[in-house]
């Protein structure tokens, strides 16, 4: 699989985040959902983590994700919060062909980019 690309470039945390969120749905397309890559991913997930920042100290995060699947879509809403460090960001990404790309929105610090991959 491809590794994500992003663009464009926002702040450091924010790029972190998005690394994150496409990590997270780009990790999970396989083969055995090759007709439609978002199926397995469709439900709540929640779990905690850790936010690595270039210039700051890392944060540990609880976070709560939904996946919603319509077709060859995918939308991910995802919360994060820790003792001094909030995220809520949108993803939305769209199949065609094994090829995946979309947008995501981050709302607190209001950054923005573009997501592309491929499901294998």
């Amino acid at each position: 699989m491809q590794a994500p690309r992003l663009s464009p470039r926002p702040s450091k945390p924010i790029a972190a985040l998005a690394a994150m969120l496409a990590a997270l749905i780009m990790g999970g397309l396989t083969a055995e959902a090759a007709a439609n890559p978002f199926e397995t991913l469709k439900g709540d997930w929640e779990g905690g983590g850790t936010v690595w920042l270039t210039d700051r100290p890392e944060k540990k995060v609880e976070c709560k994700a939904s996946y919603t699947v319509s077709g060859n879509k995918l939308t991910q809403k995802m919360r994060c919060t820790g003792d001094d460090y909030e995220i809520e960001a949108t993803l939305k990404l769209t199949d065609k062909d094994g090829k995946v790309k979309g947008s995501w929105n981050e709302i607190i610090y209001d950054a923005s980019g573009a997501v592309s991959g491929k499901a294998k």
